[in-house]
């Protein structure tokens, strides 16, 4: 289907929506295993076919369904022994009233408050003066920054636009945050414009980039109403969010604040709307509960037919209600549409590098035929040389499963190996494991496989594209796998499966053989990304900076937003560069454009640092202004007057060298010193035959006989021609200097296996050989 607006979560009564893709189709036949990505949920669709009248008054719901009967991970259903009422305001350990101002980003405030009133809680903090996140941090990481022109992790939303608890948990899990709510992260107020609406002001992304000052590592959802069989559905649910604040402090929960004229009670400060529906527009903070607080005291007309309340918190600042608290009513409908809470996190980061490959969380799940079924899920991560420890592990769960982690290099293959850390809980959301032995990693790539035995429906989370707000979801090749028997795998991570990521995170710290990398430019809304050769990017860490290997080539791109050149909001034109990594555990760059003004020498090319040496030093030009041409064949004139650039461009005692050389061209006097100091011969006729090209045996012979005989240096070290097949085709002049410059490595191979040395040279080569032989550390 096709949709023409973006859905909108808590609106948090401003509200706006953005242009829109359809939700895209769910093909019954799913490769070879027996089960399928879960369909969006009927509300969810129902919500997108809504007129827009309708749709700004109601808050998107969840795309994937939940279960409306579920434990909580501590594995407590609240009971008759809960008590009848808790307050945690006389607890000590709830963070001030916030107030949201003119934003709409109440999703934000019950979020940062919930975490905040978690960490107080556990650690026993004081509210007033313990934790406190910053709301606009939260705001503006997970959404579009117009002048960047680009969306943070793919999750297409507006800055201001509303958000829920599943955005709040992708920004908490996926290490993004949270920071501090002070410095340039403080809340703030919008400006008004001269109508007295509020208009955003945007911070760049570059701004955004700080390192998380708290780590979440849990993340419940609680069930949702089963509404064909409410009463029972509604006392079940009560009974574990009662639980959950007992468990965690506070609960993030949203409401259905509509009509407050008619259904808020000013004067016992309370809420209930007799003809809600499970749909809410504004997110608030669930701090306890009054099973006495009185029918009686709801408004006239709108009162519930049994006592008993909710404690909520607000984020309208502390002189409106009562304090910035306020009642709402059991049997409103809306408070328990969509609920959730931190369940485990530190106050200080316990890893160096997060591996995520789902940076928008769980949005579907592959569920099985079977109601119950076993199923091995793999993520496959690409990871930079050098030594790291994998100590835990973030799994997302959703509904009764027990697991069995196993770590491999990269492989599938589980043979030989047992669990690195096994359990089980029944829960939706996302739960944190520490392996049983930290485990080391030291190549190129690591892989994560889980055994998930599902119970009573239970499926696997993942992220994927699934249109409108998912809609740039997208995965690496060859990243997430799905089996049946933990033998024979299907890749998930593709068009066919809508770009699937399982949800499985890896955290390590790094032991040796990394660098931390900085980037830095005049320019302080600058973005960096940085690559390998390869193209592939490295992951940024929340800071900005780049957990790198050591003595490896690495290419940085920089983007330099300007509105001063660029009045319309876009960027100033990209540059990039390459650098090499040393042994340093930490490195600082300045970010500059490299200095060639060849369009046709590619920064991710292998001979593009040669290159850059080479015309930094004045040895190489192009074959125009624009042009280097790299992949032509080199002339016997360009290769002897590299060699006399190389020199210093000495004069020759005369300019009569070989009858075909000129004395008036460019390359005259290149020749003719080369020709008096024996670097150069003619052909058996005599010739020099300037514009023939020169096969790679030629130009190691030029090079062997200038550090021979204009140098002196020693050129007696010798090579293993016999590692190449090809050896025997090279000519007999030519081995002591192809010989010489493979033990150098002056000359590499073509291929592992093959010297080409009959080939022609090309362009690129020859920049390569001189830049090894001048520089060879570079």
């Amino acid at each position: 289907m096709k949709r023409n607006k973006l859905p909108v979560l808590f609106l948090c009564l401003a509200l706006m929506l953005l242009p829109t893709s359809g939700v895209l189709a769910y093909e019954e036949d799913r490769a070879t295993l027996d089960g399928e990505l879960t369909a969006p949920s009927e509300d969810y669709l129902d919500y997108l076919e809504l007129e827009e009248e309708t749709q700004v008054q109601t808050r998107m719901p969840l795309p994937l369904p939940r279960p409306s009967s579920l434990e909580t991970p501590s594995g407590k259903m609240g009971g008759a022994d809960l008590p009848s009422s808790y307050d945690a305001r006389t607890e000590g350990y709830l963070p001030p009233v916030l107030n949201q101002g003119n934003t709409s980003s109440c999703w934000t405030f019950s979020a940062v408050e919930n975490l905040a009133g978690y960490l107080n809680f556990k650690e026993n903090q004081p509210g007033e003066t313990g934790y406190s996140f910053s709301p606009r941090h939260m705001e503006f990481t997970t959404a579009i920054i117009p002048q960047d022109l680009m969306f943070s992790n793919g999750l297409y939303r507006e800055a201001d636009a509303g958000g829920n608890q599943m955005v709040a948990s992708l920004y908490l899990m996926g290490g993004l945050g949270p920071v501090d709510n002070s410095g340039s992260m403080a809340f703030q107020n919008y400006p008004l414009d001269a109508n007295g609406k509020p208009q955003v002001v945007y911070p760049t992304r570059a701004e955004l980039l700080l390192s998380p000052t708290a780590e979440v590592t849990d993340y419940i959802f609680l069930p949702e109403l089963d509404e064909g069989n409410l009463s029972a559905s509604r006392s079940a649910l009560m009974k574990q969010m009662k639980q959950a604040v007992l468990d965690y402090g506070t609960l993030d929960v949203g409401i259905d604040w509509v009509d407050s004229n008619k259904y808020f009670n000013t004067e016992y400060n309370c809420f209930y709307n007799p003809n809600g529906k499970t749909t809410t527009n504004h997110a608030v903070l669930l701090v306890g509960w009054d099973d006495g607080f009185s029918r009686n005291n709801f408004n006239s007309g709108y009162k519930p037919q049994s006592d008993g309340a909710w404690i909520i918190q607000n984020s309208w600042g502390s002189d409106v209600q009562e304090n910035g608290f306020f009642y709402v009513s059991y049997e409103e409908l809306s408070i328990y549409e969509l609920s959730s809470t931190v369940a485990g996190a530190g106050s200080e980061l316990s890893y160096d590098k997060a591996y995520v490959l789902d940076p928008m969380g769980i949005n579907s799940s592959f569920v099985s035929n079977q109601d119950t079924a076993t199923y091995w899920a793999a993520n496959v991560f690409s990871k930079e040389a050098g030594t790291e420890l994998l100590t835990s592990v973030n799994l997302s769960l959703w509904g009764s499963t027990s697991y069995e982690i196993y770590v491999t290099d990269g492989s599938l293959s589980l043979s030989g190996l047992t669990p690195a850390a096994s359990g089980s809980a029944d829960m939706l959301g996302y739960l944190s494991v520490t392996l049983d032995t930290p485990i080391e990693l030291t190549g190129d790539q690591f892989a994560v496989i889980v055994k998930y035995s599902l119970r009573n429906g239970a499926s696997i989370p993942v992220e994927c594209n699934i249109g409108d707000y998912y809609r740039y979801v997208d995965a690496p090749s060859h990243s997430s796998f799905l089996s049946e028997n933990g033998r024979s795998w299907a890749e998930i991570s593709t068009a066919d499966w809508d770009y699937s990521n399982l949800c499985i995170k890896a955290f390590t710290q790094s032991l040796s053989g990394q660098t931390v990398l900085h980037l830095e430019n005049e320019n302080p809304k600058a973005l960096f990304s940085v690559y390998r050769p390869n193209k592939e990017e490295v992951p940024m860490r929340a800071d900005g900076s780049f957990l790198l290997a050591q003595n490896t080539r690495y290419i940085y791109q920089c983007d330099a937003y300007s509105p001063a050149l660029q009045p319309d909001g876009g960027h100033m034109a990209s540059f990039q560069n390459s650098f090499t990594t040393g042994e340093e555990t930490s490195l600082t760059l300045t970010a500059k454009s490299h200095p060639l003004p060849f369009s046709d020498v590619s920064v991710f090319s292998w001979y593009f640092d040669s290159v850059v040496y080479c015309y930094e030093n004045s040895l190489v030009n192009g074959v125009t202004p624009t042009e280097f041409s790299p992949e032509s064949p080199a002339t016997r004139a360009e290769l002897v007057t590299l060699l006399w650039r190389m020199e210093g461009q000495p004069k020759p005692n005369s300019l009569e060298s070989f009858p075909d050389v000129p004395q008036n061209t460019w390359y005259s006097e290149a020749v003719a010193w080369a020709a008096e100091n024996g670097v150069v011969n003619g052909n058996e006729k005599g010739l020099f035959v300037p514009g023939a090209r020169i096969i790679r045996q030629d130009f190691a012979v030029m090079l062997y006989r200038y550090q021979d005989l204009v140098h002196g240096s020693d050129v007696t070290s010798q090579g293993q021609l016999s590692a190449y097949t090809d050896a025997n085709k090279i000519s007999n002049y030519a081995k002591d200097a192809m010989s010489w410059c493979v033990a150098e490595k002056i000359l590499n191979g073509r291929t592992a296996t093959t010297l080409a040395p009959q080939g022609t040279i090309l362009r690129s080569e020859t920049a390569v050989m001189l830049q090894r032989l001048l520089a060879p550390s570079l």
